[in-house]
């Protein structure tokens, strides 16, 4: 019955769509008739560890390869687009981390001042820095990096609307992806010490698992410099609960445990003289409770700093959840750093930054550097130092202590065609 009301919506606003052709708004003034055009990066990278894994059969260090595109083709008659973007990664140690992904596979529509795509993408909620609450749409593919900002491609239908009063959008999602975890042999692995999280057997609240369909809206609009959006949710939780697997014999076993969720959300940014605020917040409600949790923070640019050519960013981020649980990051963290653009040809830039647990004193420190290489060619270099308190609170165990023997390095080159 659902699907079938979304199915009529979905058809109703396409119809509305042709008939406002004729509209004075439009997206994009799509360019005339091209081939197909692509960007293709590959990427070889070596990780360290600086600790002995906390199992046996981990290692020290790791290496990979990766390969990502995007094939782009615009139709002849100026208003649609076809896309594709295939992800690739191989490990040297982890079997999860080596993977293949679609981005991105879709078909892009474009009628007055509407817009309808059809296939598999990408779509970023969300302001501050330190933490990204409010990005709902697409699944974290954690095996690439702890900071969330990687995503699994996402099949949607997503119809958008863009007016005097603002931009509306509306999603239906007919399929949730699981997270990414790493596997036995991987580090950055959300291990208990004797318990261990199986990501292969994984728990949904709802009898349709990843078959059941999401739906999603979000407004937008700029109100006197500042970028404001509102955003609803409705649909499988991306960011899985864990419980200890109830089956026998089995005590040391936790599960990932998907549920139903509602969740408001809003994200503003702004620009006031040199300072850029930022700020997001949910209320979300599941089976168990309902809570909130929000990011507010800023970033003050010095431009020209001490006379020279480079701009030095200052960055400051509260984040609060008010389930005040260990077991939840981003309960009561205060985040610092500062992000450094050197403006030279090779576009070098550094981001250096401490998140700090007020409560549970956890900590995550992070080093971003990255640097162009001629004119095909790029060195990025990261660091990532994680600890976190060892006891357990509430019955559920610290993420970040999990990962407390994790601390590495990464050194990545990377190449565009």
């Amino acid at each position: 019955m659902r699907l079938g009301l979304a199915l009529f919506a979905a058809t109703s606003l396409f119809a509305t769509a042709a008939a406002a052709g004729n509209m004075n708004y439009r997206v994009t003034e799509m360019p005339p008739k091209m081939a197909w055009s692509s960007d293709v990066e590959i990427a070889v990278e070596v990780r360290h560890f600086f600790d002995d894994p906390a199992n046996p059969v981990q290692a020290k260090g790791d290496y990979s390869g990766v390969f990502e595109a995007e094939f782009a083709h615009d139709f002849e008659s100026g208003n649609g687009r076809a896309v594709i973007s295939p992800f690739a990664r191989w490990d040297s140690e982890d079997d999860e981390r080596t993977h293949f992904d679609l981005r991105e596979a879709y078909l892009n529509w474009y009628i007055g001042n509407w817009e309808v795509l059809a296939g598999i993408s990408k779509v970023f909620w969300g302001a501050t820095e330190s933490a990204h609450l409010i990005d709902i749409i697409n699944q974290t593919d954690q095996v690439e990096n702890l900071d969330g900002e990687d995503k699994l491609g996402q099949p949607m239908l997503r119809v958008s609307w863009y007016s005097a009063v603002g931009s509306f959008e509306a999603f239906v999602l007919p399929a949730f992806r699981e997270r990414t975890l790493p596997g036995q042999e991987g580090r950055l692995r959300f291990d208990f010490g004797a318990v261990v999280l199986d990501n292969d057997n994984a728990v949904y609240e709802d009898p349709d698992k990843d078959r059941h369909i999401d739906y999603a809206f979000r407004y937008s609009n700029s109100f006197s410099g500042f970028d404001v959006g509102l955003s609803y949710f409705d649909g499988t939780s991306r960011d899985p609960r864990l419980i200890p697997d109830a089956s026998p014999p089995s005590t040391t076993v936790i599960l990932p445990f998907y549920e139903q969720i509602q969740q408001l959300s809003f994200d503003v940014t702004g620009q006031v003289g040199g300072w850029l605020l930022k700020a997001e917040g949910y209320r979300r409600k599941d089976f168990v409770e309902t809570y909130g949790a929000y990011a507010a923070g800023f970033e003050y640019t010095l431009v020209g700093f001490a006379g020279s050519s480079a701009d030095v960013g200052l960055l400051a981020e509260y984040m609060r959840d008010s389930r005040n649980s260990q077991a939840t990051l981003f309960q009561d963290d205060v985040f610092v750093g500062t992000r450094i653009a050197f403006n030279d040809v090779q576009s070098t830039e550094i981001l250096l930054g401490v998140v700090e647990d007020r409560e549970n004193d956890g900590r995550l420190g992070l080093l971003e550097a990255s640097r162009r290489l001629g004119e095909s060619g790029q060195l990025t270099l990261e660091y990532r130092q994680i600890s976190g308190n060892p006891d357990v609170i509430d019955g559920a165990p610290n993420p970040a202590a999990a990962l407390d023997r994790d601390d590495h390095v990464l050194l990545e080159y990377r190449h565009f065609f």
